[in-house]
């Protein structure tokens, strides 16, 4: 697109039409006179007149485009980047993900794409500009855009890539923030795989577009990388003189068939398996081992490194080793028989190989120390027991919590949204209708795959009074029981590393007939398969994740402080949060896939690191308009000097 500098010059346009002009005005005016002797002369001549009449119209247009071209160079005439607009503001986001540390060329994506925004920054002409850097939390230079691009270039210099992802949804969502007014955010990236994660194109702000800058390898590329994306240890919860099995998971992102020797440990048990990984997919190797004392112990996967990214070539982690099962139930309603109506729960742990240790609401915290799962109904103390399950919930505990008594419903833990939210209590005898049947049930979850075929016993299941459940549940819960009025019965969700299952069924006769019915010993016995994972899914936390901790000292004395109780592993290894638990950190396993996106999957295209500049960059044009102009004089005294021959 073309813009100019002094518009006004233009005006000088009409001198286009100043060598027609003269020409007119100074052409010899002849009379036509006849004389016969000459009429052999102008047949021999005729044909010469006709191309000197020709020689001389294409002077004159030589001279008005000469003319023409020098008014526009003095006018400034520029030609603007692909994005045009001088006085649309600009945001460089550059990707700081763990994929910009591979080889691209001779050297990392990191350098190439960092020189590339300082570039596209400095040439962003009378733009007001800003940086932001996606990293674990995107930075950006200012709470604004501005003029100048010093602060945007100084962020680019004091930044590095980080070990995680990168976080590209919140940096485009950061930088969309600074152009209130509309704009155009360059994602300068190596546009590997996870580059563009929860990234929707058309759901930016209406006049904000978004453009990319590949500074990767390129597209029909495949970088060689192979990379340990997974380490998991089955059942979920160790126990000592109890089989472990550890599967670490290889990915090749590389486009031929592998075999690579992975060496697995765990503890001072160290094996090497030779593992053949075919062309864009994965494999796994397991060993199996039985603890023999409790406590914690590390396990590293490794594979030998030298490829596009090495930083993913090993992955470490902690296993937690207990000495037993311990499931506590709690409960402050009948201290003289804490067993109760929850006889058939402690029965069914018992038999799945619990230690089962009695509490109340008052002792809960000390109590959970060392336990698997807990349980609790006819709490009488909500405070403390909240006090005490919310930190073991976000350390992997698992809390079945039934709601039998108003101290129940008010057991809550700080800052954690439950399951459902339970309200007044309804008593249906005194409406009249005595009772209610259960409605829907999701027999494909764990608690309640066992009544598949068996629905009869569900039916058996008589609610007589109930809390109302007013709102809707959780984002990520899961309902697995209502009551045929449409009140939830029972739901669960994650929370941090553990699980909250509450039921809204009361085991006393007067609330329900759960605890009478032969549905409430199978209910109990598939608790533990229901809240206890089979398998640890990651014994590596994701680099940049957040981690519930007030700080993380790392292996070689580093530490990391927290914000909001939130610490973030910065780099692979060994850390240990602020009460001393070991934990591993690792690049996040999306990272480790180098392979090219397609933007167009998107609608988005990308412009290549070496033809960037075209985005944003001015051209002017005068001095080429003047050696245009220079050119046609030349051609035009060449023919002049033609018809004057």
């Amino acid at each position: 697109m073309i813009s100019w500098v002094a518009p006004a010059v233009l005006g000088a346009g009409v001198l286009v039409a100043l060598p027609f002009a003269i020409h007119w005005l100074t052409r010899q005016r002849t009379v036509a006179r006849f004389f016969p002797p000459l009429a052999f002369l102008a047949r021999v001549d005729g044909g010469r007149s006709r191309w000197n009449r020709l020689r001389e119209r294409g002077i004159l247009l030589l001279r008005a485009l000469a003319i023409g071209c020098l008014i526009a160079a003095a006018a400034g005439a520029i030609w603007r980047g692909q994005l045009g607009g001088a006085q649309r503001p600009m945001v460089v986001v550059l990707d700081a993900s763990a994929s910009m540390r591979q080889e691209v060329a001779g050297a990392t994506a990191w350098e190439r794409a960092r020189a590339t925004a300082g570039e596209l920054l400095r040439s962003a002409g009378g733009r007001s500009v800003a940086a932001v850097v996606a990293q674990d939390v995107p930075l950006r230079s200012g709470v604004e855009v501005t003029p100048s691009a010093g602060p945007a270039l100084a962020l680019l210099s004091e930044t590095e890539p980080c070990w995680g992802d990168g976080d590209p949804a919140a940096a485009i969502g950061a930088a969309a923030a600074l152009l209130p007014q509309g704009g155009d955010i360059i994602l300068v990236t190596d546009l590997a795989r996870g580059c563009l994660s929860g990234v929707d194109p058309e759901s930016l702000p209406t006049g904000v577009t978004l453009s990319l800058v590949d500074c990767g390898p390129g597209p029909g590329t495949t970088p060689d990388n192979l990379a340990v994306v997974a380490l998991s240890a089955e059942p979920g919860v160790a126990i000592v003189g109890r089989p472990l099995t550890l599967t670490a998971r290889v990915a090749n992102c590389g486009a031929k068939e592998r075999t690579v020797p992975l060496r697995l440990q765990a503890g001072a048990d160290a094996r090497t398996i030779d593992v053949v990984v075919p062309a864009g997919g994965s494999a796994t190797a397991q060993i199996e081992l039985t603890p023999t004392s409790a406590g914690w112990f590390d396990v590293t996967a490794a594979i030998p490194g030298h490829d596009a990214l090495a930083g993913d070539d090993q992955r470490v982690g902690s296993v937690a080793v207990r000495p037993e099962l311990i499931a506590v139930v709690a409960g402050d309603v009948a201290r003289d028989d804490p067993r109760g109506a929850l006889r058939p729960l402690i029965a069914a742990l018992t038999a799945a190989g619990f230690t089962v240790r009695p509490s109340d609401g008052a002792g809960l915290a000390q109590a959970l120390d060392g336990a698997a799962l807990c349980a609790t109904a006819g709490l009488r103390e909500p405070v403390s027991a909240a006090a005490a399950l919310g930190p073991y919930l976000q350390a992997g505990g698992a809390w079945l919590h039934i709601i039998a008594s108003d101290g129940d419903a008010a057991c809550l833990p700080k800052g954690i949204e439950p399951p459902m939210a339970v309200t007044s209590r309804l008593d249906l005898g005194e409406q009249g209708r005595g009772s209610i049947d259960l409605g829907h049930v999701r027999f494909d979850h764990p608690l309640l795959s066992v009544f598949s075929g068996r629905e009869a016993l569900l039916r058996s299941i008589k609610g007589f009074r109930i809390r109302l459940t007013p709102q809707r549940p959780a984002a990520d819960a899961a309902v697995l029981l209502a009551w045929a009025d449409g009140t939830l019965a029972a739901a669960e969700r994650p929370v941090g590393a553990g699980r909250w299952l509450m039921l809204n069924i009361g085991t006393a006769a007067a609330d329900s007939s759960l605890a009478s019915a032969e549905a409430w010993p199978l209910m109990c016995a598939r608790l533990p398969a229901a809240l206890l994972p089979e398998r640890s899914g990651e014994l590596a936390r994701d680099c940049g994740a957040g981690i519930p901790t007030t700080a993380l000292s790392g292996s070689d004395g580093r530490r990391v402080s927290a914000v909001a109780n939130v610490a973030r592993p910065p780099s692979p290894g060994r850390w240990r949060d602020a009460e001393g638990r070991p934990l591993g950190a690792a690049v996040p396993a999306r990272e480790s896939d180098l392979r090219p996106l397609d933007p167009q999957v998107l609608g988005l295209t990308a412009n290549r690191a070496g033809t960037a500049m075209s985005l944003v960059a001015d051209q002017p044009l005068w001095p080429w308009l003047l050696a245009i102009a220079a050119l046609l004089l030349g051609c035009e005294m060449l023919l002049a000097g033609g018809v004057r021959r």
